[in-house]
């Protein structure tokens, strides 16, 4: 999944050094000046809810509507996500690209961190990143460090801060009370927008000490939590936590005992489908008692007509009314 970063970034390397150099200046007049594209300001909370920040794409119209924020670095981010969204459309095998590593989500999940990667391509330099991160731990100091060198939002920060994690994990970004408010995930588990994580999380803790570090855990929208190791600093009304599912730094009073204690096990399965071999933390189907495969997505009590979602009417649909490696079924062409 994380090669959907190097397929963001690599639609932001496509665009001309002038083009570029204006989006990082001023992105809401250079969408408009150099892709014709309309863009307005919307009251916070109207974006799609399956959009990793707060604004819509309508494709149909060429419209890009960015939620109103105090921060204007934040709403420069959403803008670039959501061209980021616009130009892969126009680049089909980018798309293909991008489905192939995300069959069991449509492709969606994927897009979403390749838009991510885009909008960080072009307002945080790679070259600046690996400076702040360079022989050290990445951690919350790293993320204070790379927003206060460079024009980039937090959320910019937070996915360029991601990249260089080199494990699993997420660089969250919370509300002092908890509340997720944007997050950039390495491996295959997204945290969701508004997902509240717990009294417990190191995201409170750090709200109220003004820093935190330690054992902690991230919480899905399902509900499940996942035990994590995390490094947390409070910092303008917002919480960035660093969170990775192995220790990365120094955490008084932990063992490799407990920690072997804490972390379940992962379960090993087949997929009956596809065959792929896996292990999965995941809890298996309540209906029919096996585990959903991360590469196609069923569990035993799936349908076995093999379907993918349309990207025109984003209809469910047989496999046979699209053609080979196709994105549009048939009754949409």
């Amino acid at each position: 999944m994380n090669s959907a970063w190097q397929i963001g970034a690599e639609l932001a390397r496509r665009l001309p050094g002038a083009v570029r150099d204006g989006l990082a200046r001023d992105p809401f007049l250079a969408v408009e000046q150099h892709f014709g594209l309309e863009l307005s300001l919307v009251p916070a909370g109207q974006g799609n809810e399956e959009c990793s920040c707060d604004g819509t794409l309508d494709r149909k119209t060429g419209k890009i509507r960015v939620a109103e924020t105090p921060f204007s670095r934040r709403s420069f981010f959403t803008c670039l996500h959501e061209l980021g969204h616009f130009l892969l459309w126009q680049k089909e095998e980018l798309l293909s690209r991008i489905y192939e590593m995300d069959t069991k989500n449509a492709g969606r999940v994927a897009e979403e961190r390749a838009c991510d990667a885009f909008a960080a391509e072009i307002l945080v330099p790679e070259s600046l990143a690996e400076e702040v991160t360079s022989g050290q731990r990445v951690g919350a100091q790293q993320f204070l460090e790379l927003f206060g060198r460079s024009s980039g939002s937090r959320e910019a920060c937070a996915v360029r801060l991601v990249q260089h994690l080199g494990c699993e994990g997420h660089v969250m970004l919370a509300r002092p009370d908890g509340m997720a408010v944007f997050t950039a995930s390495a491996g295959p588990y997204v945290v969701s927008r508004g997902v509240p994580q717990g009294d417990d999380h190191i995201t409170i803790l750090a709200g109220r000490l003004g820093r935190a570090r330690g054992e902690t855990y991230v919480r899905f929208r399902s509900g499940r939590r996942r035990p994590m190791w995390g490094d947390a600093i409070c910092d303008g009304g917002f919480v960035c936590a660093v969170l990775a599912d192995i220790p990365r730094w120094p955490i008084e009073g932990v063992t490799i005992l407990r920690e072997a204690f804490d972390r379940p096990e992962p379960v090993e399965a087949e997929c009956s489908f596809c065959g792929e071999e896996y292990e999965t933390f995941e809890q298996p189907c309540q209906r029919c008692g096996t585990h959903r495969c991360p590469e196609c997505g069923r569990c035993d009590c799936s349908p076995r007509l093999a379907e993918k979602v349309c990207r025109k009417c984003f209809l469910v649909k047989p496999a046979h009314l699209f053609a080979e490696d196709g994105l549009i079924c048939q009754e949409c062409l």
